[in-house]
This record gives structure tokens, C-alpha cells and sequence, in this order.
């Protein structure tokens, strides 16, 4: 049995997951400028500022201006706000342009139904400005990658 204690822990290089990360993920990460997390095992370096130079099949290029790295989908994290960032008093400017973007005054019922994966209607041309605005603002909204373990918090790096 799995206690909770045990999922916050990060996987080891030879624990199986069945979640990894898709070229359909790295793309939106590289085409919207998002930082990766990567550990240099030969430098003993964990680096929380490096981005996609390139793509391949199953592979990528990555770099953080200091160096360039040739890795595997499943050697990075991607770097990402939760979405209940937008509900924290911090964020209250960016929640109140996310709004205003759809042309609504309160979004609460909208990030209610993001968040638990829930219906919500809309027009196709306001779900593409929730799309837009999510990935520009890079917030996990669609994929859940924080809650699958392929991505971790803003907040949580350092």
C-alpha cells in the first residue's frame, strides 16, 4: 500500500511510470518559452533554468546558457504555476486579465472547472483565449503534469 507520504517523493531513474512526457507537452513548453528542471548527474547539478533548444522524435537539446544537454523526455521536469496560483492574492492582476480576457467579471466557476476537470461551456473562440492565456502565463491547466509527477511547481523551486 502507497501512503501519501509515499507519492510526494520524487522517483528514482528506475521506478516505471506510466506517465511521461509527450512531444505534444514539450512542444507547448518550447513554443511558450517554459524553463525545465534537469539534474547534471556528472556535475552534480540541479539546474532549474534551462529551455528546449530543439525537439526530436524522443529525444531533445536543452540548454542554460552555461551548457547544452542531449536528453531523454523522462530526464526533465518541466516548470509550471499550478492553477490554483490564479486564486492566490498575488496572482489577483493576472486572474482579473484572465477575465477580462473572456469578457467575464468573475471566473471562479471557470478555474473551479479547470482545476477538477469538469465541463464548463464556452464558445470555441473563448476556450482558445483560456488555452492561450494559460500556456502564455505557463500554468498546468490541461494536462495535470504537477499531479503526475512530470512537472513541478514555480514555487517549489529555488
Amino acid at each position: 500500500m502507497i501512503s501519501e507520504n509515499d507519492q510526494n517523493q520524487p522517483l528514482d531513474k528506475t521506478t516505471v511510470t506510466s506517465s511521461v512526457l509527450t512531444l505534444e507537452h514539450l512542444s507547448i513548453t518550447m513554443t511558450n518559452d517554459f524553463l525545465l528542471q534537469y539534474f547534471d548527474d556528472e556535475r552534480e547539478i540541479l539546474h532549474n533554468d534551462c529551455k528546449i533548444v530543439s525537439l526530436r522524435d524522443d529525444e531533445m537539446t536543452i540548454a542554460n546558457g552555461e551548457y547544452d544537454y542531449e536528453v531523454g523526455f523522462d530526464d526533465v521536469k518541466i516548470i509550471i504555476k499550478p492553477l490554483s496560483d490564479l486564486r492566490k492574492d498575488e496572482y489577483f492582476d493576472l486572474y482579473m486579465d484572465f477575465c477580462e480576457s473572456l469578457g467575464m467579471v468573475n471566473c471562479y466557476h471557470l478555474l473551479e472547472a479547470l482545476e477538477k476537470g469538469k465541463y464548463y461551456s464556452m464558445s470555441i473562440e473563448k476556450y482558445f483565449l483560456v488555452e492561450e492565456f494559460m500556456n502564455k502565463n505557463q500554468f498546468d491547466w490541461k494536462f495535470k503534469l504537477i499531479e503526475k509527477g512530470l512537472a513541478v511547481s514555480e514555487s517549489d523551486v529555488v
